[in-house]
């Protein structure tokens, strides 16, 4: 497809009631490419909701949610000090029927505060897109916890279906952010800088022009070290709205404390920005501003005459900014959000850590990025760390935690969610070459895309959002969602007409709630659109194995055929000698004989850190003399899974659908993980007469003990999973059953993802990393 773009001149000619339906997410499918999972979904770089919330000096936040609205909150982790302030409270189906999560919520709300070494004194509840369609009263919920703990008690919502509403997540957050505020005497020498979440550089121009006017008490948000300084922004004069999202915090402090704003917009123009600047502050003074001021009008004269040069627009550049800038650049380019961000990736290598965010790879740009608007693109430093002591009453409470007290169903306090079902449906379908179309507002898929799938970064799938909106939602508008889908079909098939093998629709917490006939979508698709359609669906509050296995079933019940039928010409198997290992130069017709070993469940979710999947299948069919067909590779794999010789089964998820084909054509199977040679020795050094837990997906953990004990037979070693149980394997169903099983096993060896390590309170003995991503995801993404 070729990127869109108007002119300025265009954009202002067109106003508002003509505004291009490209420049609106919810008009397409969304594709989270690299450049929009930076900038565009709930796992982006910088400030999010959850980030944003926790911009409240010595703050904690509870997320009421399903599992996939907290799972990429992984990567806050790896940022300092978020790991000991995020929690989570994961809300079930019956949760969802009946609300009863509501009533855990202050409960949940005594257990966290006394989990950081330092007591917190705000607590921020924030709950997301279900909670919206159900019609949470979150405030009467947020004032009856505070009633009920004496803890300060803020709401805030992360409701991505409405993104392109009057009031947006990123806007509703900043209004939560300033609602503790208190009238105080008025101070007119202190003025709020509303906006960032991040403080401004220590020598951005706002300082000296107020300081030559006499604010000397200028503050903003991020550099409140203490809640007690917080509340001292209650005493400004006015505000200075620095960020159109910050103005309904401004109206809402008006309202509530008398307390005026201005707000400066954005400007290219150098004499309006003076202007503005005058209007606030009166007349520049300090040769700094004047340098300043200087440099921007030689960016402009610069810019005028570069045609060649091209400025990205999207959500942060306002229509009315278009309106102002066509009269100065009538001819300039303004591009599509996809292509600006690309774009901005191949200009930018590498951005700072701080201070101002500016383009510096083209003349001219920096006016646009970075003179324009004060601090409008500075990326600062994280929000403040709660400052840790070490007093012994905290020690207390942590190392003696899960002792005499019934602990709150679904409460996460050390770990953060796992891998939901909606990304191990999605790992199941990567690479067959269907349109894989997640129905969600677009944060499910980010989470998918740019958290949950190691293959992103290297390969490409067609997995694009629905794009909801709260109207989507509410109205149940499956026709327009249908019309989009066939937009992307069509442009998938290109000129050669050949578009995608499949389309295959997934569910998330949104169709949960509204109760979407799967049926009617799947009959709509095919009838459409003339091409097999399966419908995955998971609820976002299941774990990724359950998504695994119902997306492999709904595979075979759409493509196997059963019996010997499922024999294919070989022209059906062209592309397959990709997924075929240990036949280095068979024919590929005889690829779906009696010989061949298909093998369920090997994604990267369940294989180990350092294997792949062909390594897998290549162990496979060194062990078993046959020819190897690891299922997901291709529909033909589903369409001969029936004339298998038999299947291996490497992880549960594929247990249900191995027990399906066994039923169906009689293809017998077994269970075992083919582990490399000498992992074990690697793994666990001398364990004669030891204790060793063993935590992972429970067909690995498995084999790894029949391994271990083969040369300790002494050695006493358990199994444990968060995930579907097998065998002997112990399930955990909660985060408070793992404490519990390490403090009374007196294990002297623990081997787990080390995510875990933060929920061993109390456990003095060895720790080995064997890393499951479904625990610890894409670290490397934060």
């Amino acid at each position: 497809m070729e990127p869109f773009y108007l002119t300025a001149e265009e954009f202002a000619r067109r106003g508002s009631q003509d505004f291009p339906k490209e420049e609106l997410p919810s008009s397409a499918l969304i594709y989270s490419s690299p450049a929009t999972l930076s900038y565009n979904s709930p796992g982006a770089n910088g400030y999010g909701v959850k980030r944003a919330g926790l911009a409240i000096p010595e703050s904690v936040m509870l997320l009421i949610a399903p599992g996939c609205c907290g799972r990429n909150s992984t990567i806050l982790s790896r940022v300092s000090g978020y790991s000991e302030r995020m929690f989570y409270l994961l809300m079930d189906e019956t949760d969802l029927v009946t609300g009863r999560h509501l009533s855990r919520i202050p409960q949940a709300v005594r257990e966290i505060v006394e989990v950081p070494e330092v007591r917190p004194k705000v607590v921020v509840l924030c709950i997301t897109c279900v909670d919206a369609l159900l019609g949470t009263d979150l405030v009467r919920v947020a004032k009856k916890a505070e009633r009920e703990t004496g803890v300060r008690v803020v709401p805030s919502y992360m409701y991505a279906l409405m993104r392109e509403g009057t009031k947006p997540p990123m806007t509703a957050i900043r209004q939560s952010v300033y609602s503790l505020l208190e009238k105080r005497r008025k101070n007119p020498h202190a003025v709020n800088l509303l906006g960032q979440f991040a403080p401004y550089d220590d020598d951005c121009e706002l300082y000296a022009l107020f300081r030559s006017v006499g604010l000397t008490k200028i503050r903003e948000i991020g550099r409140m070290r203490t809640l007690d300084e917080y509340m001292e922004m209650g005493e400004a004069n006015f505000n200075l709205v620095l960020n159109p999202e910050a103005r309904y915090a401004a109206e809402d402090l008006m309202e509530r404390l008398g307390m005026p704003y201005i707000e400066m917009g954005r400007f290219y123009d150098p004499d309006r920005i003076a202007r503005q600047y005058r209007s606030v502050c009166g007349p520049p003074s300090g040769a700094d501003v004047c340098r300043r001021t200087e440099h921007q009008r030689e960016s402009v004269r610069a810019f005028r005459y570069a045609s060649e040069i091209r400025i990205q627009s999207g959500e942060n550049i306002r229509k009315c900014d278009r309106e102002r800038s066509a009269f100065h650049f009538p001819d300039r380019r303004e591009k599509s959000r996809d292509e600006a961000l690309y774009q901005h990736f191949a200009d930018h290598a590498e951005l700072p850590a701080g201070g101002r965010r500016g383009c510096r790879a083209r003349e001219g740009c920096g006016l646009v990025l970075s003179g324009c608007m004060p601090g409008t693109f500075y990326v600062g430093r994280a929000a403040v760390r709660i400052q840790r002591t070490h007093a012994a009453s905290a020690r207390d409470r942590r190392e003696n935690y899960g002792q005499g007290e019934r602990f709150v169903k679904g409460l996460m306090k050390y770990l953060s969610p796992f891998a939901p079902d909606i990304s191990g449906a999605a790992e199941v379908l990567f690479k067959m070459g269907g349109l894989i179309v997640i129905i969600d507002a677009g944060g499910c898929t980010g989470n998918v895309c740019g958290f949950d799938e190691p293959r992103w970064s290297s390969e490409r799938s067609a997995i694009f959002s629905a794009g909801l909106r709260d109207l989507d939602a509410i109205l149940g508008r499956d026709e327009q969602m249908m019309k989009k889908i066939g937009e992307v079909l069509r442009v998938m098939g290109g000129k050669e007409g050949r578009g995608a093998n499949f389309l295959a629709l997934v569910g998330t917490p949104v169709p949960a709630v509204i109760a979407t006939d799967y049926r009617a979508l799947r009959r709509m698709g095919m009838n459409r659109f003339g091409i097999p359609t399966v419908t995955v669906q998971t609820t976002g509050m299941d774990l990724y194995d359950k998504g695994q296995e119902k997306a492999y079933l709904a595979l075979l019940d759409e493509f196997m055929v059963s019996g010997n039928a499922g024999r294919s010409d070989s022209a059906d198997h062209a592309d397959c000698a990709d997924h075929v290992y240990g036949a280095d130069s068979i024919d590929c017709a005889a690829h779906a004989d009696n010989g061949t070993l298909g093998i369920l469940g090997a994604t990267p979710m369940d294989l180990l850190p350092s294997d792949s999947i062909a390594g897998v299948g290549e162990r496979a069919a060194r062990c078993g003399g046959s020819l190897v067909r690891v299922l997901g590779e291709s529909v033909e794999d589903f369409r001969d899974a029936a004339a298998f010789r038999e299947n291996l089964v490497v992880s549960p998820s594929g247990l249900a659908a191995a027990r399906r084909i066994e039923e169906k054509a009689g293809v017998p199977f077994r269970v075992s993980y083919p582990l490399p040679g000498g992992f074990s020795a690697m793994l666990a050094g001398e364990l004669s007469g030891k204790r060793v837990l063993i935590v992972h997906q429970a067909v690995l953990a498995l084999t790894i003990r029949e391994e271990l004990l083969l040369a300790y037979p002494d050695a006493e070693i358990d199994t444990a999973t968060f995930f579907m149980p097998y065998g002997s394997c112990r399930h955990l169903s909660e985060e408070d059953d793992f404490i519990e099983l390490v403090r009374e096993g007196r294990y002297d060896l623990v081997i787990a993802d080390p995510l875990l390590r933060r929920a061993c309170r109390g456990y003095a003995g060895e720790f080995t990393e064997l890393p499951h991503f479904a625990v610890s995801g894409n670290a490397s993404a934060g």
